[in-house]
């Protein structure tokens, strides 16, 4: 079914004379942000309100692309529910997880989908052991004289080994194979427009979109996520257009679909609302402060107290609390955000601040030879965001070029074949296989890879009140 699109730029939108028929809003990579000042979720919902009011919102449908639940600290002390409670109060009517709403268990993610008001589509996940679709694979909307079939897909990578624990309940499946099997039934319904709401970026090392689409012609706009680009419309291969609202809640998508009643073409006019100037919305803002107000009081909790002379880099520190807790021979850590030193009163909020990740510490027994390919995997890799290697129990240098020279380990562990090492659970269980020498070493029998169910942050909180808890001070 191919159908003829019109896809008009921002600035010659004023060309187009006849009110759209359906208003497709969108966001995606929230990432747990509700207030900053960039965006998030309450100068979002202000957007949102406008648009509505302009609008009518019977026309308009509303759509997040996923990684909404994780990344920050009062998405992390509610594991999520407070922005389910916010996305209600907004009225998003669709909602596509991504790979991070899935960090704190499936059966929690389950919850937080129940809690959801609006449909969670995700054609492309199917539980384990049964082999079933526990959600919605598509739907059909009918706006105006318009009917549009929105199709939605979860980031089709969280591919599931055996070692990896926070997602054994489900699977993810490849894209198109999962397009295959609806297609079929979403052509059925015969409708204007096929839009595929997918937490999934233009590319990446093991994909291109327009490749993996190539096939399905039929459809006409791709809403995307994942790689945190702002994308106002990008014409793919197979004539779909590709669009994707940026990161932590910094822009609202807007896409206007029109029909026109004697041609029967279809007009697609889109632009990208930056959020930064919008209030944040009083009204609900009125109805969440309480609950922030006493997440913010438990922010602010002290946990310990450090003294300057005892300052040092936190992820060293967690390095070491990683090591101590699980009794291990080494340890290394290397996913901090902040990189300056420990000092001073040390509150709930700080923590989080070093450590943002739902994530668990692990064990497993390696060499020494793997030790320095595991420093070599971390150091060729280290950009962006994570740009440190931290680590406890052993000595070294690298090069410029990332090669591990003078590996040096206390008395004690000389003389063992193998020691045990502590490590985050994300270096190894992480669904794309960013680390694949590591992923690699622990996965061999003799390694014994193990996970502690305990997260890093937890053991970290554990381990400072317990060194630190003579010197805490009010």
């Amino acid at each position: 079914m191919l159908k003829n699109i019109i896809f008009c730029l921002c600035f010659l939108l004023s060309v187009l004379l006849v009110a759209s028929d359906a208003v497709l809003l969108f966001t995606t990579d929230i990432h747990g942000n509700i207030t900053s000042e960039e965006g998030g979720l309450l100068k979002l919902a202000s957007a949102v309100k406008e648009q509505e009011s302009k609008e009518g919102k019977e026309k308009i449908l509303l759509i997040d692309c996923g990684d909404t639940l994780q990344g920050s600290y009062e998405s992390a002390q509610t594991r999520g529910s407070i922005i389910i409670e916010i996305m209600n109060l907004i009225g998003y009517d669709f909602w596509i997880p991504g790979n991070h709403d899935f960090d704190y268990g499936f059966d929690l993610f389950q919850q937080r989908a129940s809690e959801f008001k609006g449909t969670v589509l995700a054609s492309n996940i199917e539980t384990v052991h049964t082999g079933s679709k526990p959600y919605q694979s598509y739907a059909i909307v009918k706006i105006n004289n318009l009917k549009i079939a929105l199709i939605g897909a979860t980031f089709p990578f969280i591919n599931n080994s055996e070692i990896i624990t926070p997602y054994a309940a489900f699977r993810t499946l490849p894209l198109s194979p999962s397009l295959d099997k609806i297609m079929t039934k979403v052509l059925k319904t015969d409708p204007d427009v096929i839009v595929l709401a997918v937490h999934g970026g233009l590319y990446n090392k093991k994909w291109m979109m327009s490749k993996e689409l190539k096939r399905f012609p039929q459809i006409d706009i791709i809403l995307g996520g994942h790689t945190h680009e702002d994308i106002d419309g990008k014409r793919l291969f197979n004539n779909a257009y590709f669009f994707q609202a940026g990161y932590k809640g910094e822009y609202l998508g807007r896409i206007d679909i029109t029909k026109n009643t004697k041609s029967g073409k279809i007009e697609i006019k889109s632009k990208l609302i930056s959020v930064k100037e919008y209030p944040n919305d009083k009204n609900l803002e009125s109805k969440i402060s309480p609950q922030l107000d006493a997440i913010n009081r438990e922010g602010e909790e002290k946990v310990a107290y450090i003294n300057s002379k005892e300052a040092i880099e936190g992820g060293f520190l967690i390095a070491e609390s990683m090591k101590v807790n699980t009794q291990s021979d080494v340890a290394i850590f290397g996913l901090s955000q902040r990189t300056d030193k420990v000092a001073g009163n040390i509150d709930l909020r700080d923590v989080y601040d070093f450590i943002s990740h739902e994530d668990y510490v692990s064990n497993m027994y390696i060499t020494k030879d793997e030790l320095k390919i595991i420093l070599e995997d971390l150091f060729k890799r280290k950009k962006g965001k994570y740009k440190k290697v931290y680590w406890d129990g052993f000595k070294f240098q690298v090069s410029k070029k990332g090669k591990i020279l003078g590996l040096t380990f206390p008395e004690e562990l000389q003389s063992k074949h193998r020691i045990k090492l502590a490590i985050p659970s994300y270096y190894i269980e992480y669904p794309t296989i960013k680390f694949p020498d590591i992923r690699h070493i622990a996965e061999q029998k003799d390694s014994k890879y193990s996970n502690s169910k305990k997260t890093v942050r937890e053991g970290f909180i554990e381990f400072i009140i317990q060194k630190f808890q003579a010197k805490k001070q009010p």
